[in-house]
């Protein structure tokens, strides 16, 4: 029998599930690089997420760390929104999401102009 992993261990309960090509996850807390490689986007993108809200994120000091609860969450965010065709990855206030009429004036106004 092959044996299965998820994200945080080997799957004992489904040998049928997928083998995860994903690192398991052996901390707690990852500072900004690691999830940069854990999730494969750059660092621009991993703060707008977290500026977004999709991607919590805990201060120690002027160090900003990510618990492993919220990079799983995220990833199951992702999939969710996947799973049911919504866009993913476009922040609030962006002329793209449906959100951005709940944009602060200033954000309307910057983002909402014509080309």
């Amino acid at each position: 029998m092959t044996a299965h992993t998820t994200p945080t261990g080997p799957d004992t309960t489904n040998p049928a599930a997928p083998i995860l090509a994903a690192p398991v996850l052996t901390k707690l807390l990852y500072e900004i690089p690691e999830v940069m490689a854990l999730l494969s986007m750059s660092r621009t993108v991993i703060y707008e997420q977290m500026s977004a809200g999709r991607l919590r994120s805990v201060q120690q000091g002027r160090a900003r760390r990510i618990p492993a609860a919220a990079i799983l969450d995220y990833v199951a965010l992702l999939e969710t929104e996947a799973a049911h065709g919504e866009a993913s990855g476009t922040a609030p206030g962006d002329a793209s999401s449906p959100a951005a009429s709940d944009a602060s004036p200033a954000a309307r106004a910057t983002h909402g102009r014509a080309a």
